[in-house]
């Protein structure tokens, strides 16, 4: 199982947070059945594309 979410931070910077579940019918001994994974992310996005000018 994913869930995320995603904010918009300025512009061109987000900031997210997901948490994934996994879950295993057959863990091994000693070892719990389900496994949790959390992500703080950061991202930046920008265009390098030009404005050309129209003649």
């Amino acid at each position: 199982m994913n869930n995320g979410v995603r904010f918009k931070i300025l512009d061109s910077l987000t900031s997210g947070f997901q948490v994934t579940t996994r879950y295993n019918h057959r863990p091994p001994v000693g070892k719990t059945n389900i496994d949790n994974l959390y992500l703080l992310t950061l991202g930046y996005a920008f265009d390098t594309t030009r404005e050309r000018e129209v003649a």
